[in-house]
């Protein structure tokens, strides 16, 4: 039996800080989080000493030589024995325990090798003084991990663990001065003190090792142990800076960045190493499944997310990988008998699969839009319409029991479920009751779904003479059994369509390879909402510009979870955050506040006005500055200083165009002096939001600029090509792209590059001219290109 399983019988254990107890993972004792002075000590006894008291130097008996557990001083040090002290050093060796066997780094480090998670960490985990990788294997593919280290070695793998000021830059140039720029930072930091290096390619000795380690960490001034918190659970939702774990309660929501690493499954043989991908990278390139995945996310107690193991999906069911090791024995596929009260397989490999207390239940099914973590197989049945028999493409990982050969289920992910079941069948009314105890309603779908009767005394609480109409969208198990108008037809507003949005156009984020968007109107003024692809519409091939639709908000009413095609109405209503078509643009004179109320005073045109907003919008408003207002259409009565009472309009500040405008002009800036992906998204951003006729223009245009200039200089001027004889201009093309998509960052991605025709020079054989033109938005710059046949 697996030796952590015996913690999973614990309670649901909290491990995520804030995050709730109901869904944090069932995993080992909580480790916490604690901060330790490395003290001021002189001889290398005492430093070792100190490492020895703190745990991280515990002697030999770490490595496969068992019987050689004494300290070794005068011995050399492996590669692996490094390794675990560097990640004993920045406090991730729990992080490190989390990953043992999930992840083959190199060709020569297996699932159940004992340094395996020490190495993981090494390699997927940057330096927490510069964010640089600090471990890093061979060419060939492997790590090596018996090989001796010398003190060159030793010395950058220090150097890159504790030098803040290190960058990617200064790395490659020490790289080049090899070893003695790497020395000489290990001296200045004073990882050198008392030891002694006649040569610096010679191995290193245990006590040198232990001394220059101790060394390193007086450098970094602290000893910080980090706990990795785990939790278990299907994620509900995937975009470039979070993923969303559905829960049973409420659903979690964690942060995830260009340093998170996803693990996606185990590689195809037995010494190709499967390494974790960079989230950003998958998410944006990947063919992985995220939307109903199982994981294991490991995060700090702020919920950054360092690394993400996939243990199954709803393409490939489980997967095959080691991250099921912590906390399941073995893994299967198959299918579920519903007929059975009790968890039961039709397949006779997983007969007698028992369930208890400690046994996990999720709905992965994307395409039905359930995607969260359950109670029990009761609610699981619950998911399923009454007369289905079977639920087919269900995965588990289980506990085998040793002596007793028992098997109890530890997750169970249901990948295929009924639309329609007993816990919440949200329709559309589609005629007016058609007696006390039944409802004709339609199913949510791409194309109108047919019209089928429902029994309301099939439901656990029901209403007599139940009423509803046409067009109404209700819940017939919501909550706690209750029947739930979800929308109201003749009390909810009809917006009017004005454009969709496909994915990736004009701007829109593309996440998880698909993003949609819709244009409302309500007559005023109109706004852009997002729309998920799982929402229930009726019926999605009848939403198009011109239409009416009904909808409900959500996300701060920036995103539209469910939306209904209906024939306008006359109820009057407001789109949240709408941009209203008589808003106008003024230049604040004052801001004053009078019995709760601001009055803020402005110059429209040669006169001034007064109007009353909400306190909120006035805090960062100055005078002078110019702001865009929209009004609310109501009045509200002050009292003045004199006793008056005068009534004023209510206005809502929709943008503060002067901040607007020097926030888009700082983030223009800071792209140019660092051209990244994450500062062009920013500044992109923030210009995009600034209104026509402002320094938008200016803003644009500097951008342009600079990211063809950039992107001349990356490519080079001029270019010097050696070429076969066939060489075209859609080569040249090829090849400037080429240099273009090799940056880390993915800035030159709408950078377009075309090239002229080879030119030969005259008197010159087989030597040709041609140019290189790079363009973004409206700016263009020319490279020279000299080819050599």
């Amino acid at each position: 039996m697996n030796k952590r399983i015996l913690s999973l019988v614990l309670a649901l254990v909290m491990v995520l800080g804030t995050f709730g107890s109901v869904f944090a993972a069932e995993a080992k004792a909580e480790v916490k989080e604690k901060t330790k002075e490395v003290p001021k000590l002189t001889s290398s006894d005492a430093k070792i000493q100190w490492l020895q008291d703190v745990k991280i130097v515990e002697g030999r008996k770490v490595n496969e030589d068992e019987k050689n557990n004494d300290l070794a001083l005068d011995k050399t040090i492996q590669r692996a024995e490094v390794t675990k002290l560097l990640v004993y050093a920045i406090g991730k060796q729990d992080l490190a325990d989390q990953l043992k066997g999930a992840v083959r780094p190199f060709k020569d480090v297996e699932a159940g090798y004992w340094a395996n998670g020490f190495i993981t960490v090494g390699s997927t985990s940057p330096s927490p003084a510069n964010g640089l990788p600090f471990l890093n294997g061979y060419p060939s593919g492997k790590f090596e991990g018996k090989w001796n280290v010398s003190y060159a070695e030793l010395a950058k793998m220090l150097v890159v663990l504790a030098k803040k000021d290190l960058t990617k830059d200064l790395l490659v140039k020490a790289n080049a001065d090899w070893p003695s720029q790497w020395m000489r930072y290990a001296a200045e930091m004073g990882i050198l003190e008392g030891v002694t290096v006649a040569n610096s390619n010679d191995n290193a000795t245990r006590k040198d090792a232990f001394t220059m380690i101790y060394n390193a960490m007086f450098a970094m001034k602290e000893w910080r142990l980090y706990p990795s918190n785990e939790t278990i659970g299907v994620i509900s939702k995937a975009t470039n800076d979070k993923i969303t774990l559905g829960g049973i309660e409420k659903d979690v929501e964690f942060k995830v960045n260009e340093k998170t690493n996803f693990v996606p499954a185990e590689a195809k043989d037995a010494t190709t190493p499967y390494h974790p991908i960079g989230w950003m990278t998958y998410v944006t390139y990947g063919s992985g499944y995220y939307i109903g995945s199982l994981v294991r996310v490991l995060a700090d107690k702020d919920g950054n997310v360092t690394h993400i193991i996939q243990l199954g999906n709803p393409e490939h069911l489980d997967l095959k990988t080691q991250g099921w090791a912590p906390i399941a024995d073995d893994h299967d596929n198959g299918t579920v008998d519903l007929r059975k009260a009790n968890l039961t397989f039709k397949e006779a490999k997983l007969a007698k699969i028992d369930t208890d207390s400690h046994t996990r239940y999720f709905v992965a099914d994307v395409n039905k839009g359930r995607v969260k973590e359950v109670k029990s197989m009761s609610d699981i049945r619950s998911y399923f319409k009454y007369e289905t028999e079977f639920a087919n493409r269900v995965y588990l990982g289980f506990e085998k029991v040793e002596v007793s050969g028992r098997r109890i289920a530890r997750l169970v992910v249901f990948n295929q479920v009924d639309k329609t079941n007993l816990r919440g069948d949200l329709v559309r009314i589609s005629n007016p009751v058609i007696s006390n105890y039944s409802v004709l309603a339609q199913e949510a779908g791409e194309k109108a779904t047919e019209a089928k009767e429902y029994k309301l005394g099939d439901y656990k609480y029901y209403p007599y003479a139940y009423k509803a109409d046409k067009y109404d969208i209700v819940n017939l198990n919501g909550y706690n059994g209750t029947i739930e108008t979800e929308i109201d037809y003749d009390k909810t507003p009809t917006f009017k369509v004005e454009k969709i949005y496909t994915r990736g156009q004009n701007g829109l984020p593309f996440v998880n390879g698909y993003t949609t968007a819709i244009k409302l109107s309500d007559g005023r003024g109109e706004q852009v909402y997002g729309v998920a692809r799982d929402i229930d519409t009726w019926f999605a091939n009848e939403i198009r510009e011109g239409a009416y639709v009904q909808v409900k908000f959500g996300e701060a009413n920036k995103e539209i979870t469910l939306i209904s095609v209906v024939p306008k109405n006359n109820v009057p209503g407001d789109l949240p955050n709408g941009m209203v078509k008589d808003a106008k643009t003024v230049k604040v004179l004052s801001v004053e506040k009078f019995n709760g109320v601001s009055l803020v005073t402005y110059l429209d045109g040669a006169y001034r006005n007064t109007v009353a907003v909400t306190d909120n919008d006035v805090l960062n408003v100055a005078l002078n500055d110019e702001i865009r207002i929209e009004p609310v259409f109501r009045y509200v009565q002050v009292q003045n200083y004199y006793g008056k009472v005068e009534s004023f309009a209510v206005y809502r500040i929709a943008q503060n165009i002067t901040k607007d405008t020097n926030d888009a002009t700082t983030a223009v800036t800071t792209f140019e002096g660092a051209v990244n992906e994450a500062n062009l998204n920013a500044a992109k951003a923030k210009v995009a939001a600034l209104p026509e006729g402002t320094t938008k223009a200016a803003l644009e245009k500097r951008i342009e600029v600079k990211l063809v200039a950039e992107a001349k200089t990356t490519i080079g001027n001029p270019v010097q090509i050696t070429a076969p004889a066939a060489f075209t201009a859609e080569e040249l093309v090829k090849a400037a792209n080429a240099k273009l998509n090799a940056t880390v960052n993915k800035h030159f991605a709408d950078v377009k590059v075309s090239a002229s025709e080879l030119t030969a020079i005259p008197g010159e054989a087989d030597k040709y001219t041609a140019n290189i033109t790079l363009t973004y938005g409206n700016e263009s710059v020319v490279v020279p290109v000299k080819v050599e046949r």
